[in-house]
């Protein structure tokens, strides 16, 4: 955080932690079994199921008066007050809306994280030499992280002959 009585008004967003999406933590891999002329497949490219974590953000506004520090983060709660769905194809800048598309992130929740008061502390006693400032707590989800490398070529099983399986 930027020190106290700043004279430009500044918004600090501040990753604080990354953890794992318990709901997506093992997410099975899309198979594509079916040929797109509607066939059944005899083989596949499977590609390991990518990372999903939550990114927890800390929003804290920097303004030369307390009452405009106030207003921001109205204005902000107000935003997000009942979650905010962020769309890739809505961004304006081309290369991060290729990287999100291309890592399936088309859409991402943007949800509030109220954190209780030894949570908070806990954040900002990080900051040696900070003073608490009034502070919003963000989380980004789900935030899929492929896990790259090239996949693998895998032939189906169709069915067992003679105790062997055959395609």
């Amino acid at each position: 955080p930027m020190s106290e009585g700043t004279s430009i008004p500044k918004l600090l967003i501040y990753l604080c932690n990354v953890t794992d999406n318990p709901y997506l933590k093992n997410d099975t891999p899309a198979v594509p079994y079916i040929a797109p002329d509607g066939r059944a497949n005899q083989q596949f490219q499977y590609e390991p199921s990518p990372v999903v974590v939550d990114l927890h953000y800390m929003i804290v506004p920097y303004m030369k008066e307390t009452i405009d520090e106030v207003k921001i983060v109205g204005y902000i709660k107000q935003l997000f007050s009942y979650g905010y769905l962020l769309k890739s194809a809505a961004l304006n800048e081309p290369k991060l809306q290729h990287d999100l598309t291309h890592s399936h992130n088309e859409s991402l929740k943007i949800i509030p994280n109220d954190l209780s008061m030894e949570d908070v502390h806990k954040i900002w006693g990080g900051f040696p030499n900070q003073n608490y400032k009034l502070s919003l707590f963000y989380l980004v989800t789900p935030v899929r992280i492929p896990l790259g490398g090239p996949g693998r070529t895998v032939t189906r099983v169709m069915n067992l002959q003679g105790g062997s399986y055959a395609a």
